[in-house]
């Protein structure tokens, strides 16, 4: 629901973000005038560094390095190489830079890091499609296997932890090549297990087993160039204090997968397979959201998109959905009250108001902005009139919900 206070805030917001952007382009101006320091960084092929067929750069690291390089005044010489031995080339003082770098005290006395870590991953145990041997229900299966790490990666002695506080014996094999050979060898047979943080997108390749830890992770710079260390800090800083969620923002776009969460546990699909059709109440005559089409009598509007894509969006199951149309939002929860449906949409309640009906609330399917209309002539004094009368559609607790949390007077 907007008011005029909400819009001037917004005004401001906008104001504010193109002044940033004023600012920082006439600094990179300014900066261009100067003599800029050419940094030599690593480039290993994954989601952080992507070179496509036609040799364009993308990833998080590099759009991340983007950015840095138009506060910081940087050009870059990319060095292509492993992780592993890129790193080596880090500690020897052949590359000035490198990107995914975890933090350790034996790692801090030879290379130098940043105030502001670049992110955060975490760090899966993947297997084969095709290993059957392999239990993620028996971590017992997992003895005597061999596990691939990158060598001197802390993945790796994540993973050695996470064994030992699991009563797991493996074979660690440390990898120098790149991942795609690691890849490789995981498909041939040639390692039973790889562990590696969760960037794959592709299914088909890699199945991930069982998170063994997770940790921030840097850019870390050569011992012998600390002017550069200087540079990165301040221009992090900066990228921070424009969008404290660019790191989460990256994420998104480059890394973050369907991961673990895209398989059900044993336990999971024996309760499917028991328990059988999800069935979703929805409010009827709810467009663009959702409702009955009158010929059919079939789901229509974005629901109707969401649950086709939901069905398969688990990798090894598939979960069959049966829509109810209901009259109003309200009596749609109270079939979800009486077990006549397993879940409902829309709801967009607070935490508060569904602990007091006592039902659980997922994450956002979709989003909508919601407007309160008003006449013309009251549109100036709306949002500071001390008494409104609001009109809301009967039988959808929803609106009540959001006058209670943002206009509770």
């Amino acid at each position: 629901m907007n008011s005029g206070k909400t819009a001037i805030h917004y005004i401001q917001r906008l104001a504010a973000f193109l002044l940033v952007l004023f600012m920082a382009a006439s600094a990179a101006a300014a900066r261009a005038e100067k003599a800029t320091k050419n940094v030599r960084v690593g480039w290993y092929e994954s989601s952080f560094n992507a070179t496509d067929q036609s040799g364009r750069r993308s990833g998080y690291a590099y759009e991340y390095q983007m950015k840095v390089a138009a506060y910081a005044g940087w050009s870059y010489t990319y060095v292509n190489g492993s992780w592993s031995d890129l790193m080596q080339m880090l500690i020897n003082g052949e590359i000035d830079m490198m990107s995914d770098v975890s933090y350790t005290e034996e790692r801090s006395a030879l290379m130098l890091y940043p105030d502001l870590p670049m992110g955060t991953e975490e760090y899966y145990l993947f297997i084969s499609p095709d290993n059957r041997e392999i239990n993620p229900e028996d971590l017992s299966s997992l003895n005597g296997k061999r596990v691939g790490a990158n060598k001197s990666s802390i993945q790796a002695d994540y993973f050695l932890r996470w064994a030992e506080k699991n009563g797991v014996q493996t074979e660690l094999v440390e990898m120098t090549c790149s991942e795609e050979e690691s890849l490789r060898m995981l498909e041939s047979g040639e390692l039973d297990a790889y562990v590696t943080p969760d960037t794959y997108r592709d299914l088909e390749r890699v199945v991930p087993v069982v998170k063994v830890g997770w940790s921030d992770f840097y850019f870390a710079v050569s011992s012998a160039r600390p002017d550069l260390l200087e540079d990165l800090n301040a221009a992090m800083s900066r990228i921070q204090d424009e969008n404290p969620y660019y790191n989460q923002l990256l994420f998104e776009r480059h890394v973050k997968t369907f991961g673990a969460n895209a398989f059900l546990s044993s336990s999971e699909k024996s309760w499917l397979s028991s328990h059988g059709v999800i069935r979703v109440g929805y409010q009827d005559g709810y467009l663009a959201f959702c409702a009955k089409d009158p010929e059919t009598g079939e789901l229509t509007g974005a629901l109707k998109d969401y649950l086709a894509v939901a069905s398969d969006c688990m990798a090894n199951a598939h979960i069959d959905f049966e829509a109810a149309a209901y009259p109003t939002a309200a009596s749609a929860l109270e079939a979800l009250k009486k077990g006549e449906v397993d879940c409902v949409f829309p709801a967009n309640l607070g935490s508060y108001d569904g602990e007091m009906m006592s039902i659980v609330m997922t994450p956002p399917l979709m989003q909508t902005d919601i407007y309160a209309v008003v006449r013309q002539a009251d549109q100036s004094i709306f949002g500071s009139k001390e008494h409104v009368i609001v009109a809301v559609n009967e039988g959808n607790p929803n609106y009540t919900a959001i006058l209670q949390d943002h206009y509770p007077d």
